[in-house]
């Protein structure tokens, strides 16, 4: 069996990394930790990923913004989007009458007097 570095086998290198590597599963703990106040702080107003960024940058966050994403989606935590600017209004309870086009009216005689008004 060929050895890597300093005569260790992959085997056992892969072992000693497991050992010291972070445990499978850490970051759902911390997120499921931090569960209400992210929902808290969603229903506020904020996004999720400036939450993300947040907790990145003061609690020392370690998961990569995809992974959080994919624990807000699995935990029902999302942004609930504001109503559409361009969303129909309410209908009013008496419908405005209805609209009647103006038609063009061709007249081969022109009115003189509407052309060039009182010359008198």
């Amino acid at each position: 069996m060929k050895t890597g570095s300093a005569g260790r086998t992959l085997l056992s290198q892969m072992q000693e990394q497991l050992v010291t590597s972070k445990l499978r599963g850490q970051n759902r703990a911390v997120f499921l930790r931090m569960r209400d106040e992210i929902a808290e702080t969603v229903a506020a107003g904020y996004t999720v990923k400036s939450i993300w960024e947040f907790l990145r940058s003061t609690r020392g966050l370690e998961m990569a913004y995809e992974t959080f994403r994919v624990h807000c989606k699995a935990a029902g935590i999302h942004r609930v989007p504001k109503a559409s600017r361009f969303a129909a209004p309410a209908s009013p309870a008496i419908p405005p009458p209805p609209i009647t086009p103006k038609r063009f009216t061709y007249a081969s005689v022109p009115n003189e007097k509407a052309l060039y008004g009182d010359q008198d």
